[in-house]
């Protein structure tokens, strides 16, 4: 469905969305529940008033309202020209209907009922010129757009995401990564906890997945860091994740 069809339609009444699509930041005055529990709340609360001024986003975490309320769904092409005005104007929506960089763990984390875990994490990549490979979300950086800080935003600091994955239980966990630990500050931090030697360094991606091929890779979780390649390599990265 379109924009204008959409702002149409939002007029009539709340909807629940699928989030994580550009397009609703072009969406004006809009009230935006991560839950449908949430909404439920307010809308069966006699001392509270629904919003008529904003149009009412309700996520669609497949809740009790699903039922009772409709669903809407946008296209997802987007408007690149306009898209930087539009996200500082409309900041406050991107931050509530787009993953955000420091929440992309605990996304992963979320994930029920998985065998094995891939994160691979590309230096320098934008969203517009990843989704030319594949079928990807847009991500929010929410802090300083730089590799040190961005890496440990996904990561995740004291603990990382490899010491919950530990934690949960997940105790194959290797990494790989173009530098070594001992010459570079960010990969030690990046790694933690990851044993000696179920950490490899590679000048080339198919060193990693000849390395994998030898491994169970059944209960484990897999990090790895792509610094220097070109997009036929990166391309083939996510589509072994798949």
């Amino acid at each position: 469905m379109g924009i204008k069809k959409v702002k149409k339609d939002l007029k009539k009444g709340p909807y629940i969305i699928n989030k994580n699509n550009l397009n609703w930041l072009y969406i004006n005055n809009v009230k935006y529940y991560e839950r449908s529990e949430y909404f439920d709340k307010e809308l069966d609360d006699l001392n509270r008033y629904l919003p008529t001024d904003k149009k009412i986003l309700i996520n669609n975490d497949m809740g009790k309202l699903s039922r009772r309320i409709p669903s809407i769904h946008l296209k997802k092409k987007t408007d690149r020209v306009n898209l930087n005005k539009i996200i500082f104007k409309n900041y406050d929506t991107a931050e509530q209907i787009l993953l955000k960089q420091s929440n992309t763990y605990k996304k992963i984390l979320e994930v029920p009922d998985y065998e094995t875990v891939f994160l691979i994490m590309v230096d320098g990549l934008s969203y517009e010129r990843a989704r030319k490979y594949f079928e990807c979300d847009p991500i929010l950086v929410d802090g300083i757009s730089n590799t040190k800080e961005g890496m440990k935003r996904i990561t995740g600091e004291k603990p990382t995401i490899a010491e919950r994955m530990l934690n949960k239980g997940k105790e194959n966990i290797y990494g790989y990564s173009y530098w070594s630990r001992e010459e570079n500050d960010l990969t030690k931090s990046l790694f933690t906890p990851i044993p000696e030697e179920d950490f490899l360094t590679y000048k080339k991606f198919d060193e990693v997945l000849s390395n994998l091929k030898k491994r169970d890779l059944f209960g484990g979780f897999y990090t790895c860091n792509i610094w220097h390649f070109t997009l036929p390599y990166i391309r083939y990265a996510f589509l072994y994740k798949s």
